[in-house]
């Protein structure tokens, strides 16, 4: 059974070979997309329907019976202990696709000189089994950025 895996945030795509941090960019976490946002407060969504089973200010996790994906909200936005960034849910929280997880303003993180990036990725998979996956243009909340095998 496959998972289709939507945008947590409006923004350019741009393969997860790009973020600027190996433990994304080498794939050990997953497979999935990098998204450059707006600069402009807005809600991190959760991209699939599931159960919280990690969160943080700066990432979250949710899983699904076909599967776990993690969403990182901005790179080594882990310094700023959770300054900057409100909290919607909590671990063991039910979400439905859409739901608001957490509120950020990437143009504040990024004054920081922190990156901005907003990373989807589908916990333990290898790019070659994902499908849909596109690397370049634009995309909104909601719209489907991969479907998992």
């Amino acid at each position: 059974m496959s998972l289709e895996v939507r945008a947590p945030v409006s923004g350019e795509l741009s393969s997860l070979e790009n973020a600027p941090d190996p433990i994304f960019s080498m794939g050990v976490v997953g497979w999935g997309v990098a998204l450059d946002p707006p600069r402009q407060s807005m809600s991190v969504l959760a991209p699939i329907d599931g159960k919280i089973e990690r969160i943080e200010p700066h990432v979250f996790s949710i899983a699904h019976e076909r599967g776990a994906v993690m969403v990182q909200v901005g790179i080594k936005t882990d310094t700023l202990s959770g300054e900057g960034y409100t909290v919607h849910k909590a671990v063991g929280d039910e979400v439905s696709t859409g739901d608001a997880i957490v509120t950020w303003d990437p143009s504040e993180v990024e004054s920081l000189g922190l990156v901005p990036l907003v990373l989807v990725v589908a916990i333990g998979s290898e790019a070659k089994s994902l499908s849909g996956l596109e690397t370049s243009g634009s995309v909104e909340a909601g719209d489907v950025v991969f479907t998992t095998r």
